[in-house]
């Protein structure tokens, strides 16, 4: 079971404010354990912290532990460098940050589905009822003729088998996890998404006092399995070519647009504070993009399900009318 982003935002939260207030690091994460629910991060903070009290190194024992990568390589940076607090207070805000983008971004998920759904039986319901019709009084009895219009049949049975094959092929891009990788990095609001996941974290390393090399090594690593990783490994290569200069190894490409690349030379000399600022921007374009869907496009959305089983509605009612007018209604 993966570790959640919010439980590892409070949780460093509260760690970094222990370990303010003077307690040890080891007496931090056993207070902090015990009042945790019981979960895969309250158990991998128990082990890490019997690890710790008996004598083990901190980065022997993160080593150890089923904990994201990111997060061991800041926790082992940042003691080093004896600015843990700090450290930690930096992965509270990363964490937290990614939770919300998160939960944004499940909400572009979830409600089209739960809307197309919604739509399918509806329209499935439809289809059933002027079935239903159709065996009280057939339509030749209607127009005298030896065979239903066809007309009427491909409204009933048209839009819910549309409806259907659309959920499906929506159902099998987010049951695969190489088109869902795909789509991450093609779908404005997760794309954007995406880039302020990666500015974020190379702010992170770098203030924290890795150098660019290993920061770009790094965050290429923990994207390996999508096409930003495929990039920055271009950047990493350009780097080691002794292009050590953002506007030198930073070049735009099909993931990473100029806009980016012009924001993170925007820092100067100071790259973190570069990556910081595309961090932010992209994370606003991101709420941006997520807020403009769910209120505007979702609607319309909805708007052109609804005339859809419109359209069937209007034959089965004409076949209800013409019903009723036959039985002299």
């Amino acid at each position: 079971m993966p570790i959640k982003s919010d439980e590892l935002a409070f949780a460093n939260e509260q760690l970094s404010g222990m370990l303010k207030s003077g307690l040890p690091l080891e007496g931090s994460l056993r207070e902090l354990a015990g009042s945790m629910e019981r979960g895969p991060l309250r158990a991998e903070l128990e082990v890490l912290e019997n690890d710790l009290a008996s004598g083990t190194s901190l980065a022997d024992a993160l080593e150890r532990r089923d904990l994201p990568r990111l997060y061991k390589k800041m926790l082992q940076v940042g003691a080093e460098a004896n600015n843990l607090p700090a450290v930690l207070q930096w992965l509270a805000d990363h964490y937290a940050r990614a939770h919300t983008s998160w939960l944004r971004l499940k909400g572009l998920m979830v409600y089209p589905l739960l809307v197309l759904l919604t739509a399918t039986a509806l329209s499935f319901g439809v289809a059933w009822c002027m079935a239903e019709v159709l065996t009280v009084v057939p339509l030749e009895d209607f127009y005298g003729r030896g065979e239903e219009p066809a007309m009427y049949r491909f409204y009933q049975w048209a839009p819910p088998v549309a409806l259907m094959s659309l959920t499906l092929v929506v159902l099998g891009l987010l049951a695969s996890p190489g088109m869902r990788r795909k789509m991450v990095w093609r779908l404005p609001a997760f794309r954007e998404a995406g880039l302020a996941r990666v500015a974020g974290a190379m702010a992170m390393l770098l203030r924290s006092g890795c150098s660019l090399g290993e920061s770009l090594a790094l965050v290429r690593e923990l994207e390996s399995d999508n096409a930003a990783g495929a990039e920055l490994a271009e950047w990493n290569e350009r780097l080691e070519r002794g292009e050590g200069k953002p506007e030198e190894f930073a070049q735009p490409g099909k993931v990473f647009p100029p806009l980016f690349t012009w924001v993170l030379r925007s820092g100067g000399e100071d790259l973190a504070a570069g990556f910081e600022r595309a961090a932010d921007l992209y994370h606003a374009r991101q709420t941006h993009r997520t807020d403009a869907f769910l209120f505007a496009a979702l609607p319309m959305a909805v708007l052109a399900l609804g005339l859809l089983i419109m359209i069937q509605v209007i034959p089965l009612m004409m076949a209800i009318t013409s019903m009723m007018d036959w039985l002299g209604m």
